[in-house]
């Protein structure tokens, strides 16, 4: 390894996990999170996609690579996991799905993207978040309880700010700058924002049934991993859209996995800690990919 390539991956892991662990320790000292996390997705993180997306001047295959491949990664993982989980478990464990087949797109996918690809991919890790947080939205009801849930979509701040940025820029409405300046004043909290609050979710996740937690983390990797390679490959995906689209498909599982876990019962313990799991060992799996990818 060149020594260019290891400072990028020194500059992108060590801001990122002092982060989380500030959260980390914020929850040792008995803050409480909720705000926070009602703070960073219900306000900051919508500001943040407003704005990726007003600013975005992208063409449609770029889309198509993104859209599509994140697609394709949750497709191909949640395959994988329900033929695999059967097999391997004697009870059902279909809660286990949700966090081998979502990933952790915002508060660490984002983080990754800016600080390894430079701010002008941030508009590509928006992409696949708000692909991510789509899918779950719908997909989340159906893998934990066994029904639908397409009308939590509807409800999302996230896919209002990404529909409202993309009216924007498609028919090139700019904002007065007294309206967009607080706006995007509170885009720059979504980050921070979020690293803290997926720190302080750390904290406060029981880790119990390691091995089936583990069996979860090795899917999301391997299984995310080989999805994305071969995705690129067969669509010549290149540029900036295969590195973001690599790198998203060994991220950690979305830490939202263990709310749907818990409301409908779904392993909720061994969810969560498989996102604990994979949030430590991702100190391993995000350099080793960064490391290819550069």
């Amino acid at each position: 390894m060149n020594a260019p390539v290891l400072q990028t991956i020194l500059d992108t892991i060590v801001p990122l996990f002092v982060i989380i662990f500030v959260g980390w320790w914020l929850a040792g000292r008995k803050l409480e999170a909720r705000p926070i996390a009602e703070l960073a997705v219900g306000l900051a993180a919508p500001a943040l996609i407003f704005v990726l997306f007003y600013r975005m001047q992208w063409e449609t295959s770029q889309w198509a690579e993104l859209v599509g491949g994140t697609a394709f990664i949750m497709a191909v993982t949640l395959a994988v996991s329900w033929w695999s989980l059967r097999r391997l478990f004697k009870e059902p464990h279909r809660g286990l799905m949700m966090p081998v087949v979502f990933w952790n797109s915002g508060n660490m996918g984002l983080s990754i993207v800016r600080l390894a690809f430079g701010e002008q991919a941030l508009p590509a890790g928006a992409v696949v978040f708000v692909t991510v947080a789509t899918a779950q939205a719908v997909l989340g009801t159906a893998i934990a309880k066994g029904r639908g849930g397409f009308g939590e979509v509807l409800k999302m701040p996230l896919v209002h700010a990404c529909v409202l940025g993309l009216a924007c820029s498609l028919w090139e409405l700019r904002l007065p700058s007294m309206a967009m300046e607080p706006i995007e004043m509170v885009a720059d909290m979504a980050i921070p924002l979020m690293l803290i609050n997926l720190g302080m979710a750390l904290r406060n996740l029981p880790i119990t049934a390691v091995g089936d937690a583990m069996v979860c983390v090795v899917l999301r990797s391997v299984v995310g991993f080989g999805a994305a390679v071969l995705f690129v490959h067969l669509f010549d995906v290149e540029g900036l859209s295969r590195q973001v689209l690599i790198v998203s498909s060994v991220l950690p599982p979305a830490v939202i996995s263990v709310l749907f876990a818990q409301r409908y019962d779904a392993a909720p313990r061994t969810v969560a800690s498989a996102i604990v799991l994979g949030t430590l060992l991702s100190v391993v799996t995000i350099p080793l990919v960064l490391t290819w990818v550069l």
